[in-house]
This record gives structure tokens, sequence and C-alpha cells, in this order.
């Protein structure tokens, strides 16, 4: 029901303490999690966390770095991909190292629906097996 839908913010104990008391005060809920080796939210954590909460679905929005994250680490079991007919900067950086050096040991995905949203195509997979 998107009508009962929060918004929960996640960060680690680095936060900025001014910024987090803006956030609550709009109504925001704040979650601190442990960071990881690079002082970011460490993602198994969160997840956990979101799970005592009895949220069970997720959705990540974001770049390379939490798309290959969530990957590389097995949290994620459904890809949204929206390809715009737009290339900026550098090209397309969609998903980081994951350490796959060859097409065996590449993550297979099993497509469950492929469509377009006006100009835009949208993929939608789900996590596979490695072989």
């Amino acid at each position: 029901d998107q009508d009962a839908a929060r918004t929960i913010v996640a960060t680690t104990r680095d936060a900025d303490r001014e910024k987090l008391s803006s956030l609550e005060r709009m109504g925001i809920e704040v979650l601190i999690v442990d960071s990881d080796e690079w002082r970011r939210v460490e993602l198994g954590h969160l997840l956990k966390e979101l799970g005592r909460k009895s949220i069970s679905s997720v959705l990540a929005e974001g770049g390379a770095g939490i798309i290959t994250s969530l990957i590389a680490q097995g949290q994620a079991d459904k890809l949204v991909a929206i390809v715009a007919p737009r290339i900026m900067g550098s090209g397309i950086d969609t998903i980081g190292d994951l350490g796959t050096l060859n097409v065996d040991q590449a993550l297979r995905l099993s497509f469950d629906r492929v469509y377009r949203s006006g100009d835009d195509l949208v993929i939608e997979a789900r996590r596979g097996t490695r072989d």
C-alpha cells in the first residue's frame, strides 16, 4: 500500500547529528547501523534491522556502488534496470567489479519481464545461480 509507505534513512554513527535531527523533524525515520570497512552502511546489518521492523521488501536505488555491493554480497534477489536512451559523462557504469574473471563465474539472471516505459527500456530479472 503506497499510502502506508514511510521513509527510512540508514546511516552510520559517523553521520552529522544536525542533519539527522533535520530529517527526523521532517518525519523521516533515521536508522543508525554498523559501518563496513570503508565507513559506509554495512548492508547485511541494515537488512537485518529492516527485517526486525517487519520490512521484507526493499527498493534500493543508486549507482554502481550500491548495486555492486548488493549483488556481490548476495543481498539482491531481483534487479530492475531502467535504460534511458541517453548516455552522459563517461558512458554507462552500472555495476562495478564483482570479482568474476570469466563467463563461468558470471552471475546468472532469469529475465522475468522486458518492456518499454515511454522512451525507457525496463528489464526485470531475478538472481539465478553461478555455475
